[in-house]
């Protein structure tokens, strides 16, 4: 008997190796801050989560399948919100896929072409007080163009999708994306993205293209353009991005709006960077664009930590109040919101 249970001990040794293959990594981000907005005789003073990165936890994997194919996993929950008690409610995103000398298929909750290309031209980087980034959500809030800015509204993230990257080619990354609606026939969405992202020494550019068919089963059709180039001089960073959003709703007139920004980064020491940026919505709709202004700055403690301020200024035509901080309070028409913070963000 104890020599079958040596055996047994050895046989579960060897087969320790083949586990070890497969390779797990856990990651987040912890991010916190405080912050203060004010407008048309308003103000929310607190503590608040997510000011530069959501805060998140994460798993994601790799397994060896030979001869060049891997196996590919990643989840990762986010709405951490440090500030208040709550945990893991959703996941950002999450898929499986295989990834070789074809390239990477992966399925799943995906991010879409937009999240991401619009993220690259912010000057904010998406930051609480990134005003382009306001804009691009108050767009959204109206039913257009809410597919293209980085996760400040659920388009830009989809379910039921499928997503294949092209291997690199010149420099340039390809992305097709379509998400399934799955909904009754009659009421079918279909959501297709494709994206093109250029990087070569101090210049990068993209350009998104997302359709959305049949949005929500209403009988709407939506297309968006996007299309974004930076050039990085060394101490300075120059940025800008353009994107429009067509709609075509039964029974109303086609609408287009537009969005489009304009900043740059300038690095301050060695750990020190300012951030400058204007934005302009132009919406169809009499007396309803935007503006945004962004003002702010980030210093890195280590690679990993940093702290981070700013301040944010939105407007709004005397038709419309679209254009807000976040919702924290209500707004008549034509009113302009402010905010202003600092805050602190660790990745791990």
């Amino acid at each position: 008997m104890q020599k079958k249970l040596i055996v047994l001990a050895v046989a579960s040794m060897a087969a320790l190796p083949a586990l070890a293959q497969s390779n797990v990594t856990i990651y987040g981000v912890a991010d916190v801050y405080f912050k203060s907005t004010w407008g048309d005789g308003k103000r929310v003073t607190g503590v608040d989560a997510g000011g530069e990165n959501g805060s998140r936890l994460g798993f994601k994997g790799t397994e060896d399948l030979g001869n060049g194919l891997k196996a590919i996993f990643d989840f990762q929950f986010g709405s951490l919100n440090l500030d208040q008690a709550q945990g893991i409610n959703s996941t950002r995103y999450s898929f499986v896929g295989l990834q070789g000398g074809f390239g990477t298929v992966v399925a799943g909750r995906l991010q879409t072409p937009g999240y991401y290309s619009s993220y690259y031209f912010d000057p904010a980087a998406a930051h609480f007080f990134s005003g382009y980034q306001r804009l691009s959500k108050g767009i959204a809030a109206n039913g257009v163009g809410g597919s293209i800015n980085t996760g400040w509204s659920a388009p830009s993230r989809q379910n039921n999708s499928v997503a294949y990257m092209l291997p690199e080619f010149g420099g340039v990354k390809t992305t097709v994306f379509y998400g399934f609606g799955e909904q009754e026939q009659g009421d079918r969405q279909g959501f297709g993205a494709l994206g093109f992202d250029y990087a070569n020494g101090p210049v990068r550019a993209s350009y998104t293209y997302h359709r959305i068919d049949n949005v929500g089963g209403t009988s709407t059709d939506q297309q968006e353009h996007f299309v974004g180039a930076s050039y990085d001089f060394g101490i300075v960073k120059v940025l800008g991005s353009w994107q429009n959003a067509r709609v075509k709703r039964t029974g109303f007139a086609t609408e287009t709006d537009k969005v489009w920004n304009v900043g740059a980064t300038v690095k301050v020491g060695p750990a020190g960077m300012l951030m400058v940026g204007y934005a302009k919505a132009d919406v169809d709709r009499v007396a309803s664009d935007g503006k945004g202004y962004t003002l702010g700055y980030m210093h890195s403690l280590s690679k990993r930590t940093h702290l981070y301020g700013g301040y944010g200024r939105v407007t709004n035509e005397a038709a419309t109040t679209r254009f807000n901080w976040r919702e924290d309070f209500a707004i008549a028409d034509g009113k302009a919101v402010n905010t202003v913070g600092f805050g602190v963000s660790h990745l791990f």
